[in-house]
């Protein structure tokens, strides 16, 4: 890597910059390009731009430059600037521009190649046709023996005859903006507006301008330059951390259909491979651009939909190993697999079929999580999407998707698969395990998956041999975080609920909201609550602890313990939550109106069965160690029971 501070002088060295084919569009609206300008002129053109990363590699396309500089970083500014080059060759054309800038313009925006001047910035399809039409052609003519070269602009006379309308020339800033945003041809609008906003500075400011934007000494920009080797991605996100980032499906995308180029297709029969599969799928509108963008937490980080598809078809195909590469690997690989791999069209189509039928499964066949969906327990699918989500666990996306493809016309085999796998993951999440070799966990089952099922179970079993019953009541005491406690008794409701035959309710909508709270029944403070602080202590058999410091050390254990939560309708008024268990269950008359206890608030079974009778005298509401521990056991039983993975039995 290379980077050096230059001026716009830069340009005239280069020959061909690409922006890739299927790279995002040129979205700069009004504030963007007037913004850019205004510094300029305001600093005369000493103002900071920031970077521009460019790639040099091989050009594999016959009959033109052998190395082209491919755009990572710097598109929308570039573009910009090149426009504005455009725009003042054009004002100084009409005032007799003199040899030397004509020189420099020209230089800045073409390259002679094959005996005749082309473009230096090649836009990516969705753009070229309209960037070209503003940069315009090069021609060469002979006056009187003498080479001349005469600069076209087909845009200048209808963008004159526009502006100079009535009608244009009454819109206020507001409207100016409002229709240069709407326009669909955006690269129009900025070559507009600046063609509007240099004719109103004199010749002599814009010429100064010009002089600034390529004196070698105006360092406006810092030009970074990778080699074909270096990993774009990682340097992207180095050098533009708070900036938007670079995604690597971007890059995988281009690549993979850059490399069909290489088989001599024509830009048009590759464009309408690009539009029949990836546009058509990841790109088509709206609605399904939002999904792919949707970002998940996995830990402490944020990735999109997108990302988590291209990373779990890389784990399927042996093209990416968690174990052994980054996130920011992923492209590098892909790429390397790409080239390395796919030896025809039929190699490239073949497997953008792949991505595209994984791309399906994911988006229109794995359920998602949503708190306002109503869940049943004996759909094995939604229960799974559900702890994946809540427990923040990706890892195992790629299994799952691997599931859902191979056994599509098995569904009672692929109920099977996805049962034990929720129970894998239940495991982790009710005894804390560390979850530390899942990946490695989910390569290798995919790979005993592939082999049989034999292999598969065999190779479970030999897991799950470490799983006891005393490990699980042991995870029951532990503490855990309230989305995981909720959601280990939300399972537990529904399994009861699926018991009931005489309950025509078998779903139940999870909500982590404030529809939906946890509580600890002996609040967590009990040490400065005197209704909790002063009650006597004692062992799991209901025997009473004198000893003071062993009390305290079993009663903030059991405090956290899966035993002493519930879930509530509502958040109960902190003056209820700390309160003595009778008040606490059936509430108190407040100051102006009566405030509710976790009788009123009580939704669910696991809830009503503590709540003591009503003609219950206040002397017998007791919550102490004993009841925490015989409720402990008893849903520890019914949690053996949803899970038999959890007690050592494959399903």
């Amino acid at each position: 890597m290379n980077a050096e501070a230059k001026s716009l002088r830069f340009l005239i060295n280069e020959t061909k910059l690409e922006i890739p084919f299927f790279q995002r569009p040129y979205v700069w609206k009004y504030e963007n390009a007037r913004n850019l300008l205004e510094d300029l002129l305001r600093c005369d053109g000493k103002h900071f731009i920031g970077s521009i990363l460019i790639k040099r590699t091989q050009n594999k396309v016959e009959g033109e430059t052998p190395y082209k500089g491919v755009i990572v970083d710097g598109q929308q500014r570039l573009t910009t600037l090149s426009i504005l080059i455009k725009v003042m060759l054009d004002i100084l054309s009409k005032k007799g521009i003199d040899a030397q800038r004509k020189t420099e313009g020209i230089s800045a925006l073409f390259h002679r190649e094959n005996n005749a001047y082309k473009i230096h910035l090649q836009n990516s399809f969705l753009d070229r046709a309209n960037y070209c039409e503003i940069i315009g052609n090069i021609e060469e003519k002979q006056i009187e023996g003498e080479p001349v070269l005469k600069i076209t602009s087909p845009l200048e006379a209808s963008i004159w005859d526009e502006i100079s309308r009535e009608h244009y020339r009454s819109l206020t800033g507001d409207k100016i903006e409002e229709a240069y945003n709407n326009d669909n041809n955006l690269l129009k609008q900025c070559y507009k507006y600046y063609s509007v906003r240099l004719r109103k500075c004199n010749i002599e400011q814009i010429k100064s301008l010009w002089d600034k934007l390529f004196d070698d000494n105006n360092k406006i920009l810092v030009l970074i330059t990778i080699e074909e080797n270096e990993q774009e991605q990682e340097i992207f996100d180095t050098i533009n951390s708070s900036g938007m980032h670079l995604s690597s499906t971007d890059i995988i995308k281009n690549h993979l259909y850059d490399k069909f180029r290489s088989f001599n297709l024509t830009e048009k029969d590759i464009y309408k491979k690009y539009s029949e599969t990836w546009q058509e799928t990841f790109e088509a509108d709206e609605s399904v651009n939002a999904f792919w963008t949707t970002e998940k937490s996995v830990g402490r980080i944020r990735r999109d939909n997108m990302e988590l598809l291209f990373q779990a078809v890389g784990i399927i195909n042996k093209i990416y190993y968690v174990e052994e590469d980054t996130l920011s690997d992923l492209a590098k690989k892909y790429k390397e697999y790409i080239d390395e791999n796919l030896k025809s069209v039929c190699d490239i189509e073949n497997f953008i079929r792949e991505i595209i039928s994984y791309a399906d499964i994911y988006k229109n066949e794995i359920p998602t999580f949503s708190n306002s969906k109503f869940y049943s327990f004996n759909d094995p699918k939604e229960r799974l999407a559900c702890t994946m989500d809540i427990s923040e666990n990706t890892t195992f996306t790629p299994y799952v998707l691997y599931l859902y493809k191979t056994y599509k016309d098995n569904p009672e085999k692929l109920k099977k698969r996805l049962s034990l796998l929720d129970g894998i993951l239940m495991h982790y999440i009710i005894t804390g395990a560390s979850n530390k070799n899942f990946n490695k966990y989910c390569n290798v089952i995919i790979e005993n998956d592939k082999k049989g099922e034999s292999e598969l179970l065999s190779y479970v079993k030999e897991e799950i041999d470490s799983f006891t019953e005393e490990e699980i009541f042991k995870g029951l005491k532990k503490k855990k975080n309230n989305k995981l406690a909720k959601l280990i008794l939300f399972w537990i409701e529904l399994y009861r609920k699926s018991l009931n035959e005489k309950s025509d309710e078998t779903s139940v909508g999870l909500q982590f909201t404030k529809e939906m709270e946890l509580e600890h029944l002996m609040p967590q403070t009990w040490e400065t609550e005197p209704a909790w602080s002063n009650l006597p202590y004692f062992d799991e058999n209901g025997n009473e602890i004198t000893d003071a410091e062993s009390g305290k050390e079993l009663r903030n254990e059991m405090v956290l313990s899966l035993g002493n939560m519930t879930i509530l309708r509502k958040k109960l008024n902190s003056s209820i939550s700390n309160a003595s268990f009778f008040v606490k269950i059936n509430g108190k008359q407040g100051a102006k109106k009566r405030i509710e206890g976790i009788r009123d608030c009580a939704k669910f079974s696991i809830t009503t069965e503590i709540v003591p009778d009503e003609n219950t005298r206040e002397e017998d509401y007791v919550w102490n160690e004993k009841a925490i521990c015989e409720r402990e056991k008893k849903l520890g039983h019914e949690v053996l029971t949803i899970w038999p993975v959890l007690r050592n039995q494959l399903l």
